[in-house]
């Protein structure tokens, strides 16, 4: 069990070494689509705070 954890570790921080990590093309993907759902959800409570207090 714990010679398996090893293993996938060792891939793991072999993987991000690499120039074309997928890890690290994988946390790119997560981090702007958040971004954009951020914005996409922060528009409405924009435009709501601008009509209610103008």
């Amino acid at each position: 069990m714990m010679i398996t954890i090893t293993k996938k570790v060792e891939a793991m921080i072999e993987d991000i070494n690499t120039e074309d990590s997928y890890i690290l093309h994988l946390f790119e993907k997560l981090t702007s689509n958040l971004f954009k759902l951020v914005l996409l959800l922060g528009i409405p409570l924009i435009l709501y705070m601008l009509i209610t207090f103008i």
